[in-house]
């Protein structure tokens, strides 16, 4: 296949856009330079890595469709009713990439049990079951919804780092659901490596914070599933909830140097509180974490570099040879005004366009 140079173009290199320069890629990865080449001019766009959503639930193929729309090439499953939906979409061609944790297992006294069907452990004996069954399946980590209220739930520490023990065994992640500060607390000196969603209850502590960091337990904080449950629910909850917490307990996180990785919950169950639109939910998060405190370069990153290093993606992420040529063509300046995501010009995978 011959190589396409895009030519006149900026390239987000992780850390800004560049000067004006070309890039290269052939069967569906970035090259190096050379002069035989078809020629696409890129004069006046930006060219971003393909986005990481690191928080999705998958349901079906039309899920990749719409997330790569808006140039995101990257899905963390995390949790799906069917696992050969999974199976079924790994590696498709011209869709993004999916990883999955297949199912997640919940207490019995959680809303996921009951209304999302999701497996009950409550002790250790289990818990590794259930890590062996997503392992069977052919998971690549973990997840587990921890209780809301810990303190009278049959889940207790026990039962969580059993299946800490079982999935780094396997050397796989454990990804814990938490909403509010009773279960962060929960969490803290289990070996987990990943906390996502943020307290909509009331605010994390410093303290929680520090040990977070300490602990090195990288957060996916979802602020977009967070702003629409609040949303949702306040009614409901009479005020018990308010996403002003949620962005006051992120920038608790940022300020004690909390891990952040960009990830939405998109999903369109009619079970879940809120659904995010795929791809484009992942933009509003984005904004969201600039609002609070990132800058437009951290946002992106988070959805990009540094996304594709935790997941192990290695082959994603940068804009350099031997990476996959996924990215986006951006009519304007995303690392000055995050805004400018939306003005997307195309979108390709693997070296094809695919918008």
């Amino acid at each position: 296949m011959s190589v396409t140079e895009i030519r006149s173009v900026k390239i987000f290199d992780g850390w800004g856009l560049s000067e004006t320069k070309s890039v290269f890629f052939r069967d569906g990865e970035f090259v190096k330079p050379t002069t035989e080449s078809k020629v696409i001019d890129g004069k006046g766009l930006a060219l971003l890595p393909g986005l990481i959503d690191s928080h999705i639930h998958l349901s079906g193929k039309t899920n990749l469709g719409k997330a790569s729309f808006y140039g995101v090439v990257g899905l963390m499953d995390m949790a799906t009713q069917d696992p050969s939906v999974v199976d079924s979409l790994r590696n498709a061609l011209d869709l993004p990439i999916i990883r999955s944790s297949y199912r997640a297992a919940s207490p019995s006294d959680s809303h996921h049990a009951e209304k999302m069907g999701t497996p009950i452990i409550e002790t250790a004996e289990n818990a590794r079951a259930f890590v062996k069954e997503q392992l069977n399946f052919g998971a690549d980590y973990i997840k587990v919804v921890a209780p809301d209220r810990p303190d009278s739930s049959k889940f207790g520490v026990n039962t969580l780092r059993a299946v800490v023990d079982a999935a780094h065994e396997s050397n796989k992640k454990v990804i814990v659901h938490a909403v509010t500060t009773a279960a962060y607390n929960f969490i803290l000196g289990s070996g987990i490596d990943v906390v996502t969603h943020l307290p909509l209850n009331g605010v994390l502590t410093q303290a929680v914070a520090e040990k977070l960091a300490k602990e090195d337990i990288v957060c996916v904080p979802t602020l977009v599933m967070m702003e629409g449950m609040s949303k949702r629910l306040k009614f409901i909850t009479k005020g018990k909830i308010d996403f002003k917490n949620s962005c006051e307990s992120f920038k608790v996180l940022k300020e004690a140097g909390v891990r952040i990785i960009a990830g939405t919950d998109s999903n369109d169950d009619k079970k879940s509180p809120f659904q995010p639109i795929f791809g484009k939910a992942l933009h509003h998060e984005l904004k969201l974490l600039c609002d609070l405190g990132f800058s437009p370069i951290e946002s992106i990153r988070s959805a990009t570099e540094i996304a594709a290093d935790f997941w192990g993606l290695t082959e994603m992420g940068k804009i350099a040879p031997g990476k996959r040529a996924d990215f986006s063509l951006i009519g304007g300046d995303p690392t000055s005004n995050i805004k400018d995501l939306g003005k997307i010009r195309q979108v390709w995978i693997r070296g094809k366009q695919i918008r």
